[in-house]
């Protein structure tokens, strides 16, 4: 609601101017170290200062990830992208769209346990993120952005259900982010429940 009023001053100033693998088969024996996996991801995001962003405080997210680990290794690492965007009637002719784009990349722990199916798992990282917010009304409209880096963690699970081939969930945790919108200072940590779907190689 901040950003809001914020922007709807400068819109008015304007109109007026073999181990099991992290989530997959096992290695067979003999087989290659090293596991690779490439993962489509959906999220439904719930921003932290959610009376900034209302009212789109509440928006979906996809992105694409890869992760990769040895099999001797303690840890692995990701790497991925995710999208968000959200876009509002405000009330009054007023529409308020927002954009988050996202890269990060961390450590990520796989808990193996045999060949039981499920393999919990748990991440840490660093996050940048550039957002995007715009009230549009009629032709005027008024937009600024900013971008920051963050901290993020993540726990979740993945399962096999054919070879090579892994469903998982998690819950995603950024926080630390600062922005500057509108002269509002604001941030744009949230939380995340996400659904995953992965091949490894």
């Amino acid at each position: 609601m901040k950003l809001q009023l914020s922007a709807l001053a400068a819109l008015a100033a304007a109109s007026c101017s073999a181990l099991p693998t992290p989530g997959y088969a096992p290695l067979p024996p003999g087989g290659d170290v090293d596991l690779t996996t490439v993962r489509v991801q959906y999220g439904l995001r719930k921003q932290n200062s959610d009376d900034d962003w209302a009212p789109t405080d509440e928006s979906d997210a996809i992105g694409i990830e890869v992760d990769h680990r040895t099999r001797d290794a303690f840890v692995g690492f990701e790497i991925g992208t995710l999208l968000a965007d959200g876009d509002e009637d405000a009330g009054g002719g007023v529409s308020f769209k927002t954009d988050f784009d996202e890269i990060y990349a961390g450590v990520r722990k796989t808990f193996d346990f045999d060949d039981f199916f499920l393999h919990p798992y748990v991440s840490l990282g660093l996050t940048w993120i550039q957002a995007r917010a715009a009230l549009t009304q009629g032709v005027n409209q008024a937009a600024d952005d900013d971008s920051s880096i963050g901290a993020y963690g993540r726990v979740g699970v993945n399962a096999v259900f054919m070879e090579n081939v892994n469903v998982g969930l998690e819950y995603r945790l950024v926080v630390g982010t600062d922005l500057d919108f509108f002269g509002v200072s604001t941030d744009t940590d949230y939380g995340q429940f996400g659904l995953s779907v992965g091949y490894s190689f």
